[in-house]
């Protein structure tokens, strides 16, 4: 079952009790590569710094990683990417982060950063880069928001799993939390605290909007999230 509570300084927070242990609703809630299931419309991906990414050598191109896809795109300095994956515009990295850093009008991962093949868990540093749209889920273009990963520390024993995350933009901007803890055998709590903004305007002006729209869209990701944990379904397909 879940509970929403009203939100309260604009931060919008779900609670799950979910048929599954603490790691594995861990495995499911926390890595953001799931929330494409979720979220109506869109796809999700994660990208790593090129130096730090996991990748597999090709002798006659270089080194690859997998994009969203699963087909490879190469990592600077090597071959661009396939017409997929398009080499984004590196002028216009997104704020917050060093250069070089994923393009704000580009759904891929600019120079220096690679896509995570799906097997790879998240960690802190990653960008979640998140597309949403006509058709994104089948790789169309659509609208590009990315978050970063701040903290991703998994449940261990009675040791609650905390992941946290920073909204980069270029259109939302804000943070979420997500903690999961046991509550029994076979069984978890979640709770999913988010709060967002538009950029470019006073955050007092739209985080009530914001929290209007995210309450309702964390209500039917809930609903989803539960109808997963019942079918067991497989993570990260």
């Amino acid at each position: 079952m879940s509970h929403r509570d009203r939100p309260r300084f604009r931060t919008v927070r779900v609670g799950l009790s979910l048929p599954l242990s603490a790691e594995q609703a861990w495995e499911l809630v926390a890595d953001a590569r799931n929330h494409g299931r979720w979220v109506p419309l869109t796809r999700v991906d994660l990208a790593r710094r090129a130096a730090a990414a996991p990748s597999a050598a090709d002798p006659a191109t270089g080194p690859a990683t997998a994009g969203p896809s699963g087909r490879p795109t190469r990592i600077p300095g090597h071959p661009a990417p396939d017409s997929h994956h398009p080499a984004p515009d590196p002028r216009h990295p997104a704020p917050g982060l060093p250069h070089p850093a994923p393009a704000a009008d580009a759904p891929g991962p600019a120079p220096g950063w690679s896509w995570c093949p799906p097997q790879v868990p998240p960690r802190a540093g990653d960008i979640v880069v998140a597309v949403s749209g006509l058709g994104a889920r089948r790789g169309a273009p659509g609208l590009v928001d990315r978050m970063r990963i701040e903290r991703y520390d998994p449940p261990h024993g009675s040791t609650p799993g905390t992941a946290e995350f920073v909204k980069l933009g270029p259109v939302l901007g804000g943070a979420a939390r997500i903690t999961v803890a046991g509550d029994g055998p076979g069984r978890s709590r979640v709770t999913w605290s988010e709060r967002v903004h538009l950029l470019g305007a006073p955050p007092v002006l739209t985080g009530w909007a914001g929290a209007l729209g995210l309450r309702a869209m964390l209500g039917l990701v809930s609903r989803r999230i539960e109808r997963d944990a019942m079918n067991r379904r497989p993570i990260r397909t």
